[in-house]
């Protein structure tokens, strides 16, 4: 009797307790795509993630900046950590399938997916 409740209970249990392959929720379509947009003014703003890592390059009137480091994310915000500029950038995002509303310090930007490069 052991056995058969055994045999029976098992097979649940690898049902019920599948392998998640993380392939779902707001930080995977965060990571999912390079993120660009194209600000009134001429502005341009990229961002892309490789892993744990992220880069945030910003363009305006032939002047650059490049946030880029270590990144932590949640279905919410993500923290750039730029070694380089001992400094940390929060930012909260919403992600609309191929769109991103990406915020700082109160200011919304809407980016559009890219191709990887």
């Amino acid at each position: 009797m052991k056995k058969i409740v055994l045999l029976l209970i098992l097979p649940l249990a690898f049902l019920f307790c599948g392998c998640d392959s993380g392939d779902k929720g707001e930080t995977f379509e965060l990571k999912r795509y390079d993120w660009t947009a194209e600000l009134e003014g001429g502005g341009e703003l990229k961002l892309s993630f490789d892993g744990d890592f992220a880069s945030l390059e910003l363009k305006n009137c032939g002047d650059s900046a490049v946030i880029k480091g270590r990144t932590l994310a949640d279905g919410e915000s993500f923290i750039i950590f730029d070694d380089e500029l001992m400094q940390c950038y929060s930012f909260s995002y919403v992600p609309r399938g191929d769109r991103l509303d990406l915020t700082y310090e109160g200011s919304t930007v809407e980016l559009t997916a890219a191709p990887r490069s």
